[in-house]
């Protein structure tokens, strides 16, 4: 299992996973201190200005074993749509953060992710504004 946090006082996104699915609400309780229990995740990026985290655990593409995937939208660029990836093992440990597409101003691109659980691959959802007025949006999807 793994979540996603948003600290109030950080421009970074931070994870952490566990074994334990049977963690009652409330209980899944994940801190900086001792360090290495929540982990920076878009620390890759100098700069960011992450937003809507959206955090999913799939196959890794040509292997049984996992990723976690944690797609945002940095609101710093384009704004640009990225994601970050470790392997799924505890503690988490993102090595890659790349981009994954380009939004639009005057829209929030609301970016989201998807993984086929039989070949692994990982679709990257987002909206872009095309036109002017509020019908002038269209869905791109990367993989």
């Amino acid at each position: 299992m793994a979540h996603w946090l948003v600290p109030c006082l950080t421009d970074n996104i931070f994870s952490a996973a566990s074994n334990n699915l049977t963690v009652t609400p409330g209980a899944f309780n994940y801190f900086q201190s001792p360090p290495g229990t929540a982990v920076a995740t878009t620390h890759l990026v100098p700069g960011v200005s992450p937003d809507q985290p959206w955090l999913l655990v799939g196959r890794k593409p040509g292997a049984l074993s996992q990723n976690v995937y944690v797609a945002y939208g940095n609101f710093s660029g384009a704004p640009d749509m990225r994601v970050a990836v470790a392997a799924g093992a505890s503690p988490l440990n993102f090595t890659t953060d790349n981009i994954s597409g380009f939004s639009t101003g005057f829209v929030n691109p609301g970016h989201r992710l998807a993984v086929d659980p039989r070949s692994g691959a990982v679709y990257s959802l987002f909206q872009r504004r095309i036109a002017a007025g509020s019908a002038a949006h269209r869905t791109s999807t990367t993989c």
